[in-house]
């Protein structure tokens, strides 16, 4: 019988465990795709890489992985900059298709120590 529910934490991680095989392999996403922001009073205070490193502590501990994918708008340097010094970096640019605005998406796996592959 199917069943059909609200997506839940346990749901979620359960689905991220899933594994295809062959072509379909490429929904085996081996990124934890990661989002976050400052409220606009906290920017620009030096808090942005101290902010990040919790933030990906947690998901370390709580999904068991190294591997984070985030997408920045490419105009906010200051966000990139903080990135870059957690480990991330440029893997794709994207254009968003109804705004038009640039887009990187940056990828950080800690076994690459930062490094595109």
């Amino acid at each position: 019988m199917t069943k059909i529910a609200p997506m839940t934490a346990e749901y979620a991680l359960l689905i991220s465990l899933w594994r295809y095989d062959g072509a379909y392999c490429v929904y085996d996403d081996v990124f934890l795709d990661i989002g976050l922001g400052l409220r606009p009073e906290m920017c620009g205070k030096n808090m942005g890489l101290s902010f990040l490193c919790k933030g990906l502590d947690f998901a370390r501990e709580f999904y068991k992985t190294s591997n984070f994918r985030l997408t920045v708008a490419a105009f906010n340097q200051r966000a990139i900059k903080v990135y870059q010094r957690a480990g991330f970096c440029i893997s794709q640019e994207v254009t968003h298709v109804i705004s038009g605005g640039k887009f990187f998406v940056m990828e950080c796996c800690e076994g690459d120590k930062g490094s595109l592959r």
